[in-house]
């Protein structure tokens, strides 16, 4: 049996992040890889020496190299293995826009240095491998997969709701913001063309104001999740509240979404929820077209077209629905993926 140590990204709260329940919490804990490995987290290093420690994109806020040096130091005292493990491409965010705090050329310089004194690294997409191959040769990827015990059984495309307006969502943080508002044109053209039949929902985005002023008049709602942020709560919430006919997931083509996982087909896949996709990277290798969602390029005609379509046809909404959630179900789950992640930690601490 192997001992594992999980210092994963938290807030000023001690709270871990989404992609830390995703990426750590979920799958060590897992009944599938339960009887091999022993498992602690937190926010520090235990008192005991770990027969591997894993620390995950900025592991704390205000991370500074420093701090990323002296926790290095004190992984080798303890004789442990130390992974690295990101899900975005955190060296290259925001480079082009200057004005963002997140991270500081400190922080870069300190995620450089984690890669880079790694015994190996973790990585969700083969694009982000290949960024950080560059600099640590034993990066390997673990795509993401769903904890299949937080989704409730598939629902019918009704429940919950009464027949009447089609419901279409969106659900994203204040920093996919610039994604939506990348189809803001083909989505208004739509709203105000049917906005006697449709009704669009967003979650996450409402807090940036820009939203709200762009969607002014048109049949949309910000939805609240209330104390229900933290992702294991999350779920359950989106379960009960999002009745949606189909989403939509545009995500523009830049250097940084080109390392971006599909997470979102797989939220929405096992929400029950059938989706439009951006055809890029994240969602090409995944999504097949016209079969488990609706692959859309980044331009006015395609999103109008592809809203229209799927507002149009309720067998083909049906039809992605069934398939995307069978898709994810039998390949996409930890069920059948959290032994990826015990494989890949026991190759790095072998070599």
């Amino acid at each position: 049996m192997i001992s594992i140590h999980l210092l994963y990204e938290h807030d000023l709260f001690g709270s871990p992040h989404g992609c830390s329940h995703i990426r750590l919490l979920r799958p060590f804990s897992h009944p599938a890889i339960a009887s091999q490995v022993q498992v602690t987290h937190g926010l520090d290093l235990p008192e005991g020496s770990p027969d591997v420690v894993i620390v995950e994109r900025s592991w704390r806020p205000g991370m500074t190299l420093e701090a990323a040096q002296n926790l290095v130091t004190n992984i080798r005292k303890k004789g442990s293995c130390f992974i690295y493990t990101l899900d975005d491409n955190l060296l290259d965010l925001h480079e082009d826009a200057p004005w963002e705090t997140f991270p500081s050329y400190e922080q870069r310089i300190a995620f450089r240095y984690f890669a880079r004194e790694a015994d190996g690294i973790i990585v969700s997409t083969p694009n982000l491998q290949r960024r950080f191959i560059r600099l640590n040769k034993n990066t390997i990827v673990v795509p993401n997969a769903l904890d299949e015990r937080l989704f409730l059984p598939q629902r019918s495309a009704t429940h919950g709701r009464n027949l009447g307006a089609i419901r279409i969502g969106y659900m994203g943080t204040r920093t996919h913001a610039s994604d939506l508002l990348m189809i803001l044109t083909p989505l208004r053209n739509f709203l105000r063309k049917h906005e006697k039949e449709v009704v669009l929902e967003l979650v996450g985005v409402f807090s940036d104001s820009r939203l709200e002023q762009c969607f002014a008049g048109l049949p949309v709602r910000f939805l609240d999740v209330g104390d229900s942020v933290e992702y294991v709560k999350f779920i359950p919430w989106a379960h009960k509240n999002l009745h949606w006919d189909f989403a939509i997931a545009p995500l523009e083509d830049n250097a940084f979404n080109l390392s971006k996982s599909d997470i979102k087909f797989l939220d929405y896949a096992m929400l029950g929820i059938p989706g439009i996709f951006s055809a890029v990277s994240s969602y090409k290798d995944t999504v097949d077209h016209k079969k488990t969602g609706w692959l859309c390029d980044n331009n006015t005609n395609a999103w109008f077209d592809a809203l229209e379509s799927l507002f149009s046809d309720a067998s083909l909404r049906n039809s992605l629905r069934e398939n995307a959630t069978a898709y994810t179900t039998n390949r996409r789950t930890l069920e059948h993926c959290a032994v990826q992640w015990l494989s890949a930690v026991k190759s790095i601490a072998s070599d």
